[in-house]
């Protein structure tokens, strides 16, 4: 129950003007909503790590992913790693994830420890679903 509280918490922490509709906003440099626009997404990445623990895996991409939209090096790396994960209208796609992971630490070599190791847990599922499940 605590879980789903914090998704919630952090999915509403994540309405933000430049992120609430169809349309995007060109923020100026130094804007006070460019800052806040920063913060809704960590809050939508936040919502998406919560919903995925909860197993809610398919709200837990479309969070991530519009976390990715607003530039978070976290959502993006979500939002590629649950491309590896299925659910009902969604089959796993390890080659996907790993692309987009890849891509991810060519682009960002800030974010090459967390794409590798996000990668090798990835394939060490895969593995072991392979060996138990046949």
């Amino acid at each position: 129950q605590a879980r789903r509280c914090a998704a919630l918490f952090w999915a509403r922490a994540a309405e933000h003007p430049s992120t609430v509709g169809k349309v995007e906003l060109e923020l100026p440099h130094g804007s006070a909503l460019l800052e806040a626009s920063k913060k809704a997404a960590t809050a939508a990445a936040a919502t998406g790590r919560h919903l995925e623990w909860l197993g809610e895996l398919e709200t837990a991409m479309a969070w991530s992913c519009a976390a990715a939209k607003m530039n978070s090096a976290a959502g993006r790396l979500r939002c590629a790693a649950l491309q590896a994960d299925s659910w009902p209208g969604h089959g796993a796609n390890l080659s996907r994830a790993a692309a987009e992971l890849r891509l991810m630490a060519s682009q960002d070599p800030e974010s090459t420890v967390a794409v590798y190791g996000t990668l090798g847990s990835l394939f060490a599922r895969f593995w072991r679903r392979a060996v138990l499940e046949g």
